[in-house]
């Protein structure tokens, strides 16, 4: 079920975020992504619905016909533009890693920042 927001995790990465971007926005990514990890995706769909794809694009660091939709691809476009912090922001994609920050498992975007503790709001989770 494409509109669940549960139900496709894991090994079942159908997803209704794939799905919008794919039909409203096909030049947004190199190909259709549905199938892939969501919480990468979860996060352009939240910017392309608030922003549009130009500024979706500029803010996410992303060129049209992007490789997106995974975490490691997503960083590295922030990384080339002088716009990766490691300082997380309200408002900015955070980006985590197991290993040291050679590759990236998960990301989402942060909400709120309480001395040490980081909040966010994610999906494929």
């Amino acid at each position: 079920m494409l509109e669940g927001k549960t139900e496709n995790k894991g090994t079942k990465n159908w997803n209704k975020y794939a799905a919008f971007i794919d039909e409203n926005f096909p030049d947004f990514y190199n190909g259709k992504k549905n199938g892939y990890d969501w919480c990468d995706i979860f996060v352009d769909y939240l910017f392309l619905s608030c922003f549009g794809i130009d500024n979706a694009l500029h803010l996410l660091c992303q060129p049209v016909k992007s490789g997106g939709a995974g975490c490691t691809v997503s960083r590295s476009y922030y990384k080339a533009k002088g716009q990766y912090n490691k300082i997380p922001k309200v408002g900015s994609q955070i980006f985590f890693t197991k290993d040291g920050g050679k590759s990236c498992y998960h990301t989402g975007i942060v909400t709120k920042i309480v001395g040490s503790i980081v909040y966010t709001v994610e999906g494929n989770s």
